[in-house]
């Protein structure tokens, strides 16, 4: 998987990132990290890899939100730049007497516009359900994290098992 791109906003931003020397998680080539039913049943080393793996894939997606939200940004910016100049042509050629709902009625069905707001709902929802990815994955780090800890602070046996 790689890092998708629908606007220039984002691939700018990363772009300038890169070009500072910072690294980030562009891509992940490997196998979807998945959580098993009883983590006590994974031997210690297993346990840190596939808190390794967790994390990797955190990373990998916190760059996905972050393009996400730079996306859904520039393109609320888009929308209402277009509501705003539409409503401006509208507000100059309406006749008298004409009230604020039937502009805003007519700035909405505006083709323009109409496109822009589609384009908005979606990177608004992209981001949303990254967001969604990204908190998903983190409880999954905080869950190993825990039974890492809980194996170093005590003395741990096979036989204390916590399921997820």
């Amino acid at each position: 998987m790689t890092i998708k791109l629908r606007a220039e906003e984002s691939r700018a931003t990363l772009d300038a990132i890169l070009s500072q020397g910072f690294t980030l998680e562009s891509e992940f080539e490997r196998p979807t990290p998945m959580m098993p039913f009883d983590v006590t049943d994974v031997d210690d080393l297993g346990l840190m890899r596939l808190f390794q793996e967790h994390n990797a894939y955190l990373q990998f997606i916190l760059a996905q939100v972050t393009c996400a939200q730079i996306d859904e940004s520039n393109s609320k910016k888009r929308l209402e730049m277009a509501e705003a100049l539409v409503t401006d042509e509208q507000t100059r050629v309406a006749p008298p007497k004409t009230t604020v709902s039937a502009i805003k009625a007519k700035v909405m069905t505006d083709p323009t516009v109409e496109k822009l707001s589609d384009s908005y709902a979606f990177a608004h929802d992209y981001r949303k359900g990254m967001e969604m990815m990204y908190t998903n994955v983190k409880m999954d780090c905080d869950f190993i994290s825990r039974e890492l800890t809980r194996r170093t602070s005590s003395s741990f046996s096979r036989t204390s098992k916590f399921t997820t």
